[in-house]
């Protein structure tokens, strides 16, 4: 089957070489796939995949409900069910097996049993006198390990320590504290625990408190969003639905009743509040310097100065191609097909 002649396509994206993933709606529900570059649908891989991607070999997606990835294995055609698999540091890995736990794994050597119950990678932290390379949870419990799988920490019944920082967020005596990378209190947070339910753009979260990048995190009071740094000081009130950082931390996305809009790092920390990019549009992605953005049920793409770089006339936009905007799979008047960053059609297949 061509996907031409599939009536309810939504998008073609993700292209990379040969293939790439196609989204569609089948009888209510997401349905995606793989097609070539012929446009004939190779992988449909209905509504049990929710999350795809191509790489050089294997296109890839994990099962709703499963502790497994589902590969589709390009070379020999078919369907491949696997454990979940995390890379870490140094050669190392952890393995998760079919009884949803975790073994830490150095140059394919086993360190140890598979005991852990979920695992945080600090790949980016800057070095501390404990040398901390690994956060687990076993059971109801928490704590950090290093590379032979030796405990290098005390427990914590919560500990959430930032990737990209040496900051971490711990219980202590019933209370969220901020600790330092020697573990060190530092703050003691209003939260006893940070659960809560938020809506966003279109999904729904359950963090009432985490960190958003190496120095801010994200609060939750109610059902708003906030911005507090690792002083405890509250720099964005909790007055927005949605909240994500951008362009390497340094601006903002924020939607407040219902409209979406841009603000700059350096203008939230000041507590001006001043918007980079007016709070008026339905929907905003960033990609490499612009904006796909959606406006009177319209979609379009703008740059920081809101200067419209493709008009608000299409059903819906999205880069195709790695998240760069040189291929753009466009959807207008039910019709899906490639556009480039001058509105040009690109034929691709």
């Amino acid at each position: 089957m061509n996907i031409r002649e599939l009536t309810t396509l939504d998008h073609i994206m993700g292209f990379k070489g040969e293939y790439a993933v196609f989204k569609a709606q089948e009888k209510g529900r997401i349905t995606q796939g793989l097609i070539n570059r012929k446009g004939e649908i190779v992988w449909n891989a209905h509504s049990i995949i929710p999350i795809l991607k191509v790489t050089n070999t294997i296109f890839m997606g994990k099962p709703m409900g499963s502790h497994s990835l589902v590969y589709y294995d390009i070379v020999s055609q078919t369907e491949v069910e696997r454990p979940i698999c995390q890379l870490l540091i140094d050669g190392g890995y952890f393995l998760r097996n079919k009884e949803n736990k975790w073994a830490l794994f150095i140059d394919e050597k086993q360190v140890t049993d598979f005991i852990y119950d979920d695992i945080i990678r600090l790949e980016n932290l800057v070095p501390t006198k404990q040398g901390k390379n690994l956060c687990v949870r076993q059971g109801d419990k928490s704590f950090y390990i290093d590379k032979q799988g030796n405990r290098i920490s005390k427990e914590y019944d919560y500990l959430e320590p930032c990737t990209q920082s040496n900051y971490a967020l711990a219980k202590i005596d019933g209370k969220i504290w901020i600790i330092d990378g020697d573990e060190k209190p530092l703050v003691e947070t209003n939260w006893k625990d940070t659960w809560c339910k938020i809506e966003g753009q279109g999904e729904t979260y359950h963090y009432g408190l985490e960190w958003i990048t190496p120095d801010i995190l994200l609060f939750a009071k109610g059902e708003k969003w906030g911005l507090m740094d690792t002083n405890g000081s509250i720099i964005l009130p909790a007055e927005y639905e949605w909240i994500s950082a951008e362009d390497e931390y340094r601006s903002f996305i924020l939607k407040k009743n219902g409209l979406c809009g841009v603000m700059s790092k350096e203008v939230i920390l000041s507590q001006k509040q001043n918007w980079l990019i007016s709070c008026k549009y339905q929907h905003l992605f960033y990609c490499e310097g612009l904006y796909v953005a959606r406006k009177n049920d319209k979609t379009g793409i703008i740059d920081e100065q809101e200067k419209v770089i493709i008009p608000f006339e299409y059903d819906s936009l999205m880069p195709a191609r790695d998240e760069k905007l040189d291929l753009i799979s466009a959807k207008k008047d039910g019709k899906c097909f490639f556009i480039n960053d001058k509105q040009e059609e690109v034929k691709v297949f």
